[in-house]
């Protein structure tokens, strides 16, 4: 007695059909949306001591940081890019706009290495971030707004130039919701104690910020530039 065959063709059409609707849900595929510029970076703190020694300062701060953006998006060949319910084309230029506001509450940690002019800085905390978003193009506007509330993380090295002065450099990273698929920022600042409760701070900062959405565009920005700030420290 010869052994029957198996039939599949059920299973085969069963998963064409899989197939083809997945394709269908997936829908077309939307060119990302990539922000490369340089600005100026304003960034204002607020900081209350709660325990310090000659070498450690363990501190209660709060701060914000704003960002502004804007310039030209390249729509390659026959590629489209889409925010919010409007679609672009290459068929005329697009313009993109982008403002990152981010709120940060944090515990500060600094120590100096004993008989050496320098230490660490690390910070843990929460912050919220918003991402605003526009693309035109004509008399064509869309624009979407991006938030997340976040986990902060803070790692970085002083150099103790002088009682009043002091060089910092430092890397934050943000654990968000989905809404950012990566946000994190680098600086090196140069900060003068002016007076018993202010500090101001200039330096550079780099920001890294990628946000996914369906049936959008992905949104890739690295905005970077001079970041100049002040900070009340009580």
């Amino acid at each position: 007695m010869k052994p029957k065959r198996l039939d599949l063709t059920g299973v085969r059409a069963f998963a064409f059909t899989t197939l083809l609707t997945a394709g269908c849900v997936a829908g077309p595929e939307y060119q990302p949306i990539q922000v490369r510029n340089t600005a100026l970076i304003p960034v204002a703190r607020l900081s209350k001591s709660l325990h310090s020694t000659d070498r450690t300062d363990l501190a209660f701060e709060g701060g914000l940081t704003r960002i502004g953006s804007s310039g030209e998006l390249n729509i390659v060949g026959n590629g489209t890019a889409r925010l919010g319910n409007t679609t672009f084309s290459a068929s005329s230029p697009v313009t993109s706009n982008n403002h990152l506001t981010v709120f940060d509450t944090s515990l500060r940690f600094q120590h100096a290495v004993r008989a050496l002019p320098v230490g660490f800085d690390l910070g843990a905390g929460f912050a919220y971030a918003k991402l605003n978003a526009s693309l035109s193009s004509g008399s064509a506007t869309s624009w979407e707004s991006i938030s997340s509330p976040a986990l902060q993380l803070r790692f970085g090295a002083v150099w103790f130039i002088s009682p009043k002065d002091r060089f910092n450099a430092s890397l934050t990273g943000y654990t968000t919701r989905a809404t950012f698929s990566s946000l994190n920022s680098y600086e090196l600042s140069y900060s003068r104690v002016l007076a018993k409760h202010i500090v101001v701070r200039g330096g550079y900062q780099s920001w890294n910020i990628d946000s996914l959405g369906a049936g959008r565009s992905e949104i890739d920005a690295h905005i970077q530039g001079p970041a100049i700030g002040v900070s009340f420290n009580f």
